[in-house]
């Protein structure tokens, strides 16, 4: 920790708000979630929060990533068939 800034301890009411938190927005990260508790007032250690986060098993959701050919995309959802058609 850094000695020329203080923060808040990572004790049991905030480890209770950084849960809801995800609960509620669960596509946060480590910066989202640390973004979003700066807006409430409480400022952490970034590195204990990621700590905190790795041990609870704690993870933004992965955003879908959509390919550039849009025929891939197709077939991956089971729209276009394999064989109807060129690649």
């Amino acid at each position: 920790m850094s000695p020329s800034r203080k923060y808040e301890r990572l004790d049991a009411e905030v480890a209770g708000r950084i849960v809801e938190l995800h609960k509620r927005h669960p596509n946060l990260g480590h910066n989202g979630l640390l973004n979003a508790l700066k807006d409430e007032g409480i400022d952490v250690d970034p590195r204990e929060l990621e700590d905190f986060m790795e041990a609870r098993d704690i993870e933004g959701e992965r955003w879908m990533h959509i390919p550039n050919s849009i025929r891939r995309y197709f077939k991956i959802r089971g729209l276009i068939l394999p064989g109807d058609g060129p690649n």
